[in-house]
């Protein structure tokens, strides 16, 4: 059974694609409706405007609402785990600085 499927089923298959395609080209051949479709090439608009586009014009309408945000702030880390380490201290001692970093941040809106 699964022989003459094997044998049977690709010639069966490739036969009904050649007659989808032949039936979808040609509709009429057997009895359908003809679709030919009459497609218009639409009018191209011209635009007043030559160059590049530009935004200036919105800039400068939107640019009064804009605000520019800078702002600064210490960071103090946190000591690393190692510094908690009996070991460490012993040959560094207790009194090792903090650690701190600027943290800045720019935004707008």
């Amino acid at each position: 059974m699964l022989k003459a499927l094997r044998f049977f089923g690709w010639p069966l298959l490739a036969g009904v694609l050649i007659a989808l395609l032949i039936i979808q080209r040609y509709p009429q051949w057997v009895g359908l409706p003809s679709l030919d479709v009459n497609l218009q090439q639409a009018p191209q608009t011209t635009s007043t405007q030559q160059g590049p586009v530009s935004y200036a014009d919105a800039v400068v309408i939107a640019a009064p609402a804009v605000v520019n945000l800078y702002t600064t702030k210490v960071i103090n880390k946190p000591a690393h785990p190692l510094f908690e380490d009996p070991q460490f201290r012993r040959f560094f001692g207790d009194n090792l600085p903090k650690q701190q970093r600027m943290e800045s941040s720019l935004g707008s809106g």
